[in-house]
């Protein structure tokens, strides 16, 4: 289904449904959309939440709150433009948002303090045009990131990354966390197995059984996870041919 409304904002609320959304005119600040299809958007979003399951086209540029400096070390407020989709986003301008896409991000005149990750290429600037230019933030994509200009003269820290998958490298660290986790409970019920095998009273009433039947349970998720990370981990290869134009 293609639903078609004028702009995303109080008078509509917040939109959640399978299909294609299509506004005429704007998403406004603090408005969030998550769609299983695509987003097509002939104004602009302004620090808005965009969840899609296939591609995001806008228009217009894409602003988020000027006071958010992405790449600080700091996680993004709740209030900053966050952008998510299984396909491509494409724009005509951006300014301090945060985008995950799955494919590509194209935009077509400037990138200024945002937060970029593809699955695929980042351009900024049409082609034989010299006006692309990323400024600020940081730039990850896996395989190529073109732009006519990096960085600024007024020493703007600008971070280009390109030959690596930039959401494996997230599964990879969420599934270390979880490993973590897993054997500090591990390391609890040793420790409480040990207890028990000095005062086994303490064992009693399936006390005991629950304990160890914990202590199997954990080396079953433990074994999954260690077989998850050298997986996550094989694919996580460089990409000989990535490069920055």
């Amino acid at each position: 289904p293609v639903v078609q409304i004028s702009n995303v904002d109080l008078s509509t609320g917040n939109i959640d449904f399978e299909g294609t959304l299509c506004i005429t005119g704007d998403i406004k600040a603090g408005m969030r959309v998550k769609v299983g299809g695509d987003v097509i958007v002939n104004g602009m979003v302004e620090a808005a939440e965009i969840n899609a399951g296939g591609n995001v086209s806008v228009r217009g540029g894409i602003v988020g709150n000027a006071s958010t400096l992405v790449g600080g070390g700091d996680a993004a407020p709740a209030t900053s433009t966050k952008i998510r989709c299984k396909g491509s986003v494409q724009a005509l301008f951006m300014e301090h948002v945060h985008v995950e896409a799955e494919g590509s991000i194209v935009v077509d005149r400037s990138v200024r303090q945002c937060e970029l990750v593809a699955g695929n290429e980042i351009t900024v600037g049409k082609q034989g045009s010299k006006s692309g230019q990323i400024i600020g933030g940081r730039v990850h994509a896996m395989q190529r990131v073109a732009a006519a200009v990096l960085g600024s003269s007024n020493g703007i820290k600008t971070h280009i990354q390109v030959g690596s998958n930039p959401f494996l490298g997230e599964e990879i660290a969420a599934r270390v966390r979880m490993f973590q986790t897993k054997m500090s409970e591990m390391d609890r019920v040793m420790k409480l197995i040990a207890y028990f095998k000095k005062d086994p009273a303490k064992a009693a009433g399936g006390v005991g059984e629950k304990v160890e039947n914990t202590r199997r349970q954990l080396m079953l998720d433990i074994e999954s996870l260690q077989a998850d990370q050298k997986q996550l981990t094989e694919k996580n290869v460089a990409v000989d041919k990535a490069c920055v134009a």
